[in-house]
């Protein structure tokens, strides 16, 4: 089955991916700029997650 075949079943399905933020489940607006993997919500959630454990894990992600 293809993805138009499952937008007639499913009329709620979204058509764009939607991503949220690691840090408050908000809707993403932004990815981390080193990685450009994990998504945040804005800058205050980025700074918190960074401080409490993106920084450990950041390199990993981005290789």
């Amino acid at each position: 089955m293809n993805l138009r075949a499952l937008h007639r079943i499913i009329p709620g399905l979204q058509r764009e991916p939607s991503w949220c933020c690691v840090s408050c489940g908000a809707a993403a607006e932004l990815f981390c700029a080193s990685c450009r993997v994990t998504p945040y919500c804005g800058e205050r959630c980025q700074r918190r997650d960074w401080a409490e454990r993106h920084r450990a894990i950041c390199h990993n992600l981005a290789r």
